[in-house]
């Protein structure tokens, strides 16, 4: 159904989120630890190129309409009984993988940012509401209208158009905020496993920084 190129592909769009948030999160401490403030001019690109990429991340999440659309028709009419068991596990567990690679990269790369907010005094629950938004729309418009995050650069009229039309119509709203709320509550779910991990390394005295959300812990608080 895709080809392992294609897969790849998909994967590193879904990872470069995570490496801008990581890259956002080593300059803004590299400014910090010579007692400067980062300047916009230096954080702004590069917070422009996470959230530009940001749903490829979760995008991997809707890749499985190739194997609920088109794996099991297929293997209804190519194979039967023990065979069509055993395409469904092996696709069903490719799948399985390919979304979770998603989700972790999707918790990770808001995570860090996340943690970036919080220590500069800032609250991240306020932007919580657009930055889910604004994934869900660019999930839609790369789902449905195949628009790319590169396209913000090479085609910004085009992708401001289509933007503007799509927040006109009321059903599509309505569709993007629903799947807005899920992405909220996936990275809830993301992040409470981050945690916990983060938690289970540091009882191991393993420390991964990328990792720490920032917010005081009950160990701390205790």
């Amino acid at each position: 159904m895709q080809g392992i190129l294609w897969v790849c592909w998909n994967i590193f769009l879904a990872v470069l989120p995570v490496c801008f948030a990581g890259l956002l999160m080593m300059v803004v401490e590299t400014f910090r630890k010579k007692g400067r403030k980062c300047p916009w001019f230096v954080w702004l690109p590069i917070g422009v190129c996470w959230l530009a990429f940001l749903p490829n991340s979760c995008y991997l999440l809707t890749e499985w309409r190739h194997f609920l659309f088109q794996g099991l028709p297929y293997a209804q009419q190519m194979y039967g009984g023990r065979d069509t068991k055993i395409f469904i596990l092996q696709d069903g567990l490719f799948f399985l993988f390919y979304s979770l690679v998603g989700c972790l990269c999707f918790g990770l790369a808001i995570r860090m940012v996340e943690r970036l907010v919080r220590k500069a005094g800032g609250r991240p629950a306020l932007w919580a509401a657009p930055l889910f938004f604004l994934v869900s729309l660019g999930v839609y418009l790369g789902l449905v209208i195949r628009l790319n995050s590169w396209h913000i650069v090479t085609q910004p009229g085009n992708v401001l158009q289509i933007t503007l039309h799509t927040l006109q119509n009321v059903l599509l709203v309505k569709a993007i905020l629903v799947f807005a709320v899920l992405l909220f509550l996936l990275y809830e779910a993301v992040d409470t496993f981050l945690d916990g991990l983060a938690l289970r390394l540091h009882r191991h005295h393993i420390h991964v920084p990328f990792l720490h959300s920032g917010r005081p812990s009950r160990d701390a608080a205790a």
